[in-house]
């Protein structure tokens, strides 16, 4: 039997260096290896492309605070992170939850355990949630967390 292609094809490339981003001709020219995350293979990659999703990354932040290291506190960056807060949550039966940062991870998250009716008190070192939003962009995404509870 004969399989169905999908419509949709995506290819994920773990990329070191962007040397070119050419927008409107959808070319990228890349160094480094999207197999091995390689730093030191330094070959040119042409790659073309429909639509462009830059996954850029970043390290949370931890506040030097003592018991940050502590049983129960979580960064949360991939899948596998996101498994062990599951698991801690069902385990303990959480019913109470701080979230550390106002960004798109956390307010996803937060978004999330509300869901699953844990109590979440957010907590944002910036004066907004989600810093790169216009102040007034940003106060009608406040006013709708605080209807959340």
């Amino acid at each position: 039997m004969e399989k169905k292609q999908s419509k949709y094809t995506c290819r994920i490339l773990i990329i070191l260096i962007i040397r070119i981003l050419q927008v409107p001709n959808t070319l990228l020219k890349l160094i480094g290896n999207p197999l091995t995350c390689d730093p030191f293979f330094l070959s040119t990659i042409r790659q073309s492309y429909t639509e462009l999703i830059l996954a850029l990354g970043a390290e949370p932040l931890k506040p030097p605070i003592p018991g940050i290291g502590r049983p129960g506190l979580f960064n949360l960056r991939n899948l596998q992170d996101m498994d062990k807060i599951s698991t801690w949550i069902e385990e303990k039966e959480v019913q109470h939850c701080v979230g550390a940062g106002a960004g798109f991870v956390g307010l996803e998250m937060v978004e999330q355990l509300v869901r699953k009716n844990i109590k979440v008190t957010l907590v944002e070192l910036a004066q907004q949630v989600l810093g790169p939003l216009d102040p007034e962009m940003a106060a009608i995404l406040h006013r709708e967390c605080e209807k959340m509870g």
